[in-house]
């Protein structure tokens, strides 16, 4: 089973490796987490968020007392590729290694991902922007 900040931990922790493969160059800011330099009109970068949804008892309790919650969210990864020739194209491209880190994945502490989609979102100030939104299902035993 996993619990709020597992999931945060191992959803941006792939999100991450996929990404750093991918280019290393992009800069990427964390949902929580002060950003120290921000980013530039000539930037690749994405910025990552995840909401939890909801918490519905799925078990009745054992002689242990113990039930099983089951938890949903998601995950929204904003993909920035600055506004030039080619820059559809990139955010897109970055969309999709974000998408594709999660799709039909599953974590250790058994954190699913479900229904990975890329969404266009279109010019933002100096950036071309693309959205990959990833939901996420769980159980937590409390």
């Amino acid at each position: 089973t996993a619990d709020a900040i597992k999931v945060r931990d191992e959803a941006f922790g792939l999100i991450s490796a996929a990404v750093v493969a991918y280019d290393p160059t992009v800069k990427l800011y964390w949902q929580g987490v002060p950003a120290n330099d921000q980013p530039t009109s000539n930037d690749v970068w994405l910025r990552v968020s995840l909401q939890h949804v909801t918490g519905r008892q799925s078990s009745l309790a054992g002689e242990d007392g113990v039930r099983r919650w089951n938890r949903t969210g998601f995950i929204s990864v904003q993909c920035f590729a600055p506004l030039a020739r080619g820059s559809v194209q990139a955010a897109t491209k970055l969309a999709c290694v974000v998408r594709d880190a999660l799709q039909g994945k599953q974590t250790a502490s058994c954190v699913w991902f479900r229904n990975p989609r890329i969404n266009e979102v279109g010019e933002d100030k100096d950036w071309f922007n693309v959205n990959a939104t990833i939901d996420f299902d769980y159980d937590e035993l409390r």
